[in-house]
């Protein structure tokens, strides 16, 4: 099936252990077969998102560099499952149901996660990023904090020894604002020495107003706030 796919979209190099792409957006799948995605072990970029999808398979793709999984319906994410990609260095699960990051600490060169729209709130949801990404350079985490609204538009603006943390707020219902991200719950990114410059606006604890503010100050700064608040150490 897999084959026939990439026949159709005219990527297929003709044996499957050639093909460093494979492109299955927007398939309507409930499910992927491991045994299946893992004889195209040449493979650098995986695209899954927008589909169905509640669970993954354990991935055994060693050269796998880009996982999307953006508009799916993920809960969780699991060790077990990424824990075969190694040398992932870009992964997008925004647009899912996350309450939290546990399994990407598996990710030792993960550079850039896309994480908006999520349900991610707390330094425990930020806690893995801590235990195995030393290596982040950029952490996109806007609209985190409220159950995830179908259809929503995003505006991605990947940004190298970024992090991108916007509009972590909740609008509950009867019009009450929630204050979204607070400072000591980024205190799990104080040990990612790779980043550099954090972007927070929308969040209200943090100094922005409902999007209409863009607050930025350096990472020395506001991580310096977060390790205090959080009683001086890291989640």
């Amino acid at each position: 099936l897999l084959e026939r796919v990439m026949r159709e979209q005219g990527q297929y190099r003709g044996a499957i252990h050639l093909n460093s792409k494979l492109a299955l957006s927007m398939s309507r799948l409930l499910s992927v077969s491991a045994a299946a995605l893992n004889k195209f072990a040449a493979l650098t970029t995986l695209q899954l998102e927008h589909n169905l999808l509640r669970v993954l398979a354990p991935l055994e793709l060693p050269l796998l560099r880009s996982l999307q999984l953006h508009h799916n319906r993920l809960a969780r994410l699991e060790a077990a499952w990424l824990r075969g990609v190694p040398r992932l260095q870009l992964l997008d699960v925004s647009y899912n149901r996350l309450a939290s990051l546990e399994g990407v600490e598996v990710l030792p060169h993960l550079a850039e996660l896309r994480a908006a729209s999520n349900c991610l709130r707390g330094a425990t949801a930020l806690a893995p990023l801590a235990r195995g990404c030393s290596g982040l350079h950029t952490a996109q985490l806007k609209h985190n904090g409220r159950p995830v609204t179908a259809n929503r538009p995003t505006t991605m603006h990947p940004a190298y020894n970024h992090a991108h943390l916007a509009c972590n707020h909740m609008h509950p219902a009867g019009n009450r604002t929630s204050p979204g991200l607070e400072l000591g719950d980024l205190a799990p990114l104080a040990s990612l020495p790779l980043l550099r410059e954090l972007s927070l606006n929308g969040n209200p604890a943090l100094g922005g107003s409902g999007g209409a503010r863009r607050g930025a100050v350096t990472t020395a700064q506001l991580l310096g706030g977060a390790r205090e608040a959080a009683g001086g150490g890291v989640a």
